[in-house]
């Protein structure tokens, strides 16, 4: 017997999950751009799912003081991968980042 496909109604409440995700992410993004947040807060912050799905090395660049060039200089110094979400940070991670923005 085949398997029946997903309904649409799956289908379409995942795609909106997805969506509301997107946009909590690119409104957290926002908040870091303007200034609201530092880097130890958005390191600390680990309830939040829209910042803890968010690459290191996105959130590291959207921060004016630190910038693309600054960001992925010091995550390779630092051995972490650009690609590394925010909630897969290991607690000597987040502490040497921070160590290094607030010095």
């Amino acid at each position: 017997m085949a398997k029946t496909p997903a309904g649409t109604t799956t289908r379409e409440s995942t795609i909106a999950s997805a969506l509301l995700l997107r946009r909590n992410m690119d409104r957290a993004l926002a908040e870091i751009t303007s200034g609201r947040h530092t880097v130890e807060t958005v390191l600390n912050v680990s309830a939040d799912d829209a910042i803890s799905r968010l690459y290191i090395v996105k959130v590291l660049e959207s921060f004016v003081s630190i910038g693309k060039i600054r960001a992925r200089n010091v995550l390779d110094e630092l051995s972490i991968s650009h690609k590394c979400q925010v909630a897969n940070l290991k607690p000597l991670e987040i502490a040497a980042i921070i160590e290094k923005f607030l010095s």
